[in-house]
């Protein structure tokens, strides 16, 4: 009986084999670093989202509507820094919310917050209100520099209590609650889509001091009194309610009743536009730089704009990134056809926009 010689091996067998193994362990070595980076995350949050829900949201007096937080990160420090203690009575507080816009928003959190502070009194804390949602909480996850600021005292964060955080930000906005809430009387109401313009001459004091109401065009920058507020709300909701539903852009239709109240002192234009740039398309390179600027500018003339710009430089961080070198430096580096390619605004688009 023959017995059949077995076939040898192929050539590269063996090496095609051990590298499907090698393969192998690496996919599953990263699956695992993956699943593990995702559990670690929604500890975190899950985590933070246990202190920030540990507060008293009872609406109550604005000067007894600071939050403290079990967590070390919203620990804010001593009762003294947090203004339970016997810290100077607070002058005012610049208010936003609600921390949960996309994810290119929120790494710029940090420096608007930064810049609202460097442009207030020291007696001006902000309050930074959300509902707990994931995205809010990894707004504040993806702001280190939050909870820095956050130690320092000047910084607040208070939850929306169960009731409001289901409804609408226009609802909220428009709620005996959330002016209950807000911890001062002087507010500035402001968002992340403009900057305070430090080089400006003006103070806060320069408006507060004559004008119970300054806002810009589009609502990104309103001065206000709590006080007004409430009192325009109660005169009109009906009995048993204390908010107004559905109303599209709450914070120019507040302004536009505000305007209405007996006894408001409103600012004219021409303190509008010395408080915030907004659209002025006869803004000049003398003119005297504004207390803030909303906006990329985009009704001014490119020198206009170019020029408010050099002398507010804060407002570069609500730009889009310009990281290509040939868009900026020196002249002898600057190439106008390769900078408007990698912005991928050229027609036809090149490859890869």
């Amino acid at each position: 009986m023959h017995h059949q010689r077995r076939k040898a091996p192929r050539k590269g067998y063996y090496l095609e084999a051990l590298v499907v193994a090698v393969l192998v362990l690496l996919w599953g070595a990263t699956v695992a670093h993956f699943r593990n980076r995702e559990a670690a995350l929604v500890r975190e949050l899950a985590s933070q989202r246990a202190a920030l829900l540990h507060v008293d949201d009872r609406p109550t007096r604005a000067d007894a509507a600071l939050l403290t937080f079990d967590s070390p990160l919203f620990a804010g420090g001593s009762e003294e820094a947090r203004g339970l203690g016997s810290s100077p009575p607070v002058a005012g507080v610049a208010v936003v919310c609600c921390l949960d816009g996309p994810g290119w928003m929120q790494k710029r959190y940090t420096m608007s917050v930064m810049n609202i502070l460097a442009g207030l009194p020291p007696t001006f804390k902000v309050q930074l209100f959300h509902h707990g949602s994931t995205q809010s909480l990894k707004g504040l996850a993806n702001s280190p520099g939050i909870a820095r600021l956050i130690a320092t005292g000047r910084v607040l964060v208070t939850l929306i209590n169960d009731v409001h955080k289901k409804r609408s930000r226009s609802e909220l906005y428009l709620s005996t609650y959330f002016w209950n809430t807000v911890m001062a009387e002087q507010v500035l109401f402001f968002g992340h889509g403009g900057a305070l313009c430090h080089n400006s001459q003006l103070e806060i004091s320069n408006f507060t001091g004559s004008f119970d109401l300054v806002a810009s065009p589009d609502g990104g920058y309103v001065l206000l009194k709590r006080s007004n507020v409430l009192s325009w709300l109660r005169s009109v909701l009906p009995e048993g309610s204390d908010f107004i539903p559905k109303v599209h852009g709450p914070i120019t239709y507040l302004v536009g009743n505000l305007r209405k109240l007996p006894g408001v002192r409103a600012a004219p234009t021409e303190v509008t536009d010395r408080f915030v740039l907004v659209s002025r398309s006869d803004f000049g390179p003398d003119d005297a730089i504004p207390w803030a600027i909303s906006g990329t500018l985009s009704t001014l003339k490119p020198e206009a704009r170019k020029a408010a710009i050099e002398r507010c430089p804060e407002i570069k961080m609500v730009f889009p990134s310009l990281d290509n070198p040939s868009c900026f430096g020196a002249g002898s580096t600057l190439d106008k056809d390769a900078c408007i390619s990698s912005l991928c605004v050229s027609k036809p688009k090149p490859g890869g926009c």
